[in-house]
């Protein structure tokens, strides 16, 4: 046995302007019109200044009046670059950094707190994009030529090049939330697994949505993940004009087109950005409008008019109740996202913006220009424009949670029919107690932990459900044999068995092709024993028997599986109703281990996250949760941390899925 990390999924946004030529493959030196002056030598940093603003009133007629107002978006930095074009940004996951991918091939990095620079990377190639993996460890920059490359962030040093095959001149990326899938959109999109460098699958469609059948694939302008990374949105032309499509990006099939976007003549989209609360999608058109579609019935809600040629970047608020757009040579408009209101315009006479990031704190707005300029502004003011008073105060709406479901519900996924049962969110006890005389080490300290609302799968994937994911080309089948010798075809006999023989990855993939994730280990552990503390999912009780499916001083043979047959192989799930959680999953304890997300360490609850903990940032092993039909009782312990290396596969391990409480995807009718 060896250790090795596991590949990390990661996903480069390549940015084509959406009105006009990309910029030019090198920069040209000089100034923007009515940039603010240079400061000192250096990464350049400017006094704190004001935009011109124009502010609706709060007359009942709603119109709007310009007023020498002081700015609520207070310009805090300029960053300047020497004239050479920043053709996109991306700001690392916790917003201390901001990155910007240079026309002429360079990859900056600044301390937004003080816009001073730290990395630069030479890509040697012309840059339309650069993102941050979602842990924050890899850079991956996108290159005008359809290509791309991965560096570790910290040092600078490539790890892999990219290459988009067929997808030719890259004009959209998009990068699914949890890291497992990389689009690259072109001729059609490629979808990668950006570890290895190779093309997992390309999604097409030569069939234009208004025109017929065209006899060439059609080139992608705009690509966006859905929160979840259920879903990806895809907008592309062909000869004619193409409207937006709908993907399951894990299987690669094709779900619908949204034709509600054409309004008499047809209208190009230039660009789509997800709202982070997955309710709406908003897609810029070339007549200089913006539409805001129900991801729920993918019609258009709300229509903005931004009264010009066109909106070259949008940009979400991240409680997604404000949408900014970069409007050409017309500096960024803000509107209210319920409303479909403009709150605020700001003429900042710097010329064409070719990206526009809202920071994942809310508080800051970074631009770049054409002209080799950054700016960020202050954005924390902004939100109180939301509520402009008018005498039927029906301007501004806020934003409408899900409707409450109780502790336990049951829903279905619509993309591999597996029942889900809901845990709230709010604190519960992880760890073990310290007068419990079975815990390891590693299951102290216990401590007190918060965690969001979501959904966790109802039993562990069985064997049935990870075929149809095979034959769908998204995972690898089941080892044949697992490293103790174990035959997957004899485990497989068990109707409605879970699948085993799986490496962590192997999961991972199902995972994210039925648009969920592997829960963390702190997910796992709530969903198992609830808020109360107890040892296994049935309460304090360690007699397992008619409660599990686990092993007691049992003898098991691979070369001779019949020898006491009623353990030699895991059951079918849900076969011990008696041992089901406070939630209502079931097998939380014995039958098959099951992989969860995070890394192992032995000192994770020494100093342990609190919120939503994701564990580790790395390290050789993946932790494993619940014990097996091969475990003894006091492995059932709902404390226990198991680990192992993420590429073995073993006869007793297999996983269920979880995800975020986004209902987008699920069905409260049984299939």
């Amino acid at each position: 046995m060896f250790n090795r990390s596991p590949s990390i999924l990661l996903l480069f946004l390549f940015i084509l302007p959406a009105c006009g030529s990309p910029a030019p493959p090198t920069g040209e030196s000089g100034s923007a019109p009515g940039a603010p002056p240079d400061s000192p030598a250096g990464t350049q940093s400017s006094p704190p200044g004001s935009a011109t603003t124009t502010i609706p009133s709060s007359s009942p007629t709603g119109t709007a009046t310009s007023t020498p107002e002081p700015s609520p978006v207070p310009l805090l930095r300029t960053i300047r670059t020497d004239g050479r074009a920043v053709n996109g940004l991306a700001w690392s996951p916790d917003g201390s950094l901001l990155a910007g991918a240079l026309a002429d091939g360079t990859i900056l990095v600044w301390e937004a707190s003080s816009g001073e620079q730290g990395l630069s990377i030479d890509a040697s190639y012309s840059l339309s994009s650069v993102a941050w993996s979602p842990d924050g460890r890899y850079l991956a920059a996108g290159y005008l030529d359809g290509n791309g490359s991965l560096y570790d962030a910290a040092s600078g040093e490539r790890i892999h090049m990219l290459f988009s095959q067929d997808t030719g001149y890259a004009s959209a990326a998009a990068w699914s939330p949890n890291g497992g899938s990389l689009a690259l959109g072109g001729y059609g999109v490629a979808l990668f697994n950006p570890a290895n460098g190779g093309a997992v699958r390309t999604l097409e469609r030569y069939e234009s949505t208004l025109y017929g059948t065209s006899d060439w694939a059609t080139q992608t302008y705009g690509l966006a993940f859905s929160p979840g990374g259920s879903l990806l949105a895809v907008t592309s032309r062909d000869n004619k004009v193409r409207m937006i499509d709908i993907w399951n990006p894990s299987s690669g099939a094709f779900l619908d087109d949204v034709r509600s976007l054409k309004n008499g003549s047809c209208e190009t989209v230039d660009d789509l950005a997800w709202s982070p609360d997955g309710g709406t999608l908003a897609a810029s058109l070339g007549s200089g409008t913006i539409s805001l579609l129900s991801t729920s019935t993918w019609t258009v809600t709300v229509k903005i008019d931004a009264t010009k040629d066109c909106i070259n970047g949008l940009a979400w608020s991240p409680d997604s109740a404000i949408l900014a757009g970069a409007v050409y040579f017309d500096g960024v408009h803000f509107w209210n996202a319920y409303s479909g209101d403009e709150l605020l315009e700001m003429e900042t006479n710097l010329g064409i913006i070719n990206a526009l990031e809202w920071s994942p704190d809310g508080d800051l707005l970074a631009a770049s220009w054409e002209d080799g300029v950054v700016t960020l502004w202050d954005v924390t003011n902004v939100a109180q424009l939301l509520v402009v008073p008018t005498p039927t105060a029906t301007t501004a709406r806020t934003p409408t949670p899900p409707p409450p479901v109780a502790a336990g519900s049951v829903m279905w996924s619509t993309l591999d029919q597996r029942p889900l049962v809901y845990v709230p969110g709010g604190t519960f006890l992880m760890g073990a107690a310290a007068t419990d005389p079975d815990a390891d080490p590693d299951e102290h300290p216990r401590h007190e932990v918060l965690l969001d609302a979501f959904w966790i799968d109802q039993y562990e994937v069985t064997h049935e459900a990870y075929t149809l994911c095979v034959e769908a080309g998204a995972c690898n089948p089941p080892a044949e044999a697992d490293d103790n010798g174990f035959l997957y075809e004899y485990a497989a006999e068990i109707r409605d068995g879970p699948v085993v023989n799986v490496t962590w990855s192997d999961a991972q993939a199902y995972c994210a092709w039925a648009g969920r994730r592997l829960p963390s280990e702190a997910e796992w552990e709530k969903a198992a024993r609830g808020g109360d503390g107890r040892i296994y999912p049935w309460g304090d009780d360690p007699d397992a028997f008619h409660k599990a499916w686990y092993c007691e001083g049992c003898i098991y043979d691979p070369d001779h599986p019949d020898v006491l047959d009623d353990f030699s192989r895991p059951a079918a799930v849900g076969s011990f109703p008696d041992g089901a959680s406070p939630y209502g999953a079931l097998d939380m304890a014995g039958n098959v281990w099951e992989w969860v997300a995070d890394w192992y360490s032995k000192t994770t609850y020494s100093q342990p996250a609190l919120v939503n903990p994701p564990g580790p940032a790395n390290g050789s092993y993946r932790v494993m949760r619940g014990g097996g039909w091969t475990s003894p009782a006091i492995d059932l312990r709902l404390t226990y941390r198991q680990a192992y290396v993420p590429f073995s596969a073993w006869i007793d391990v297999g996983f269920r899925c979880a995800m975020d409480d986004d209902r987008t995807l699920l069905t409260g009718m049984k299939p």
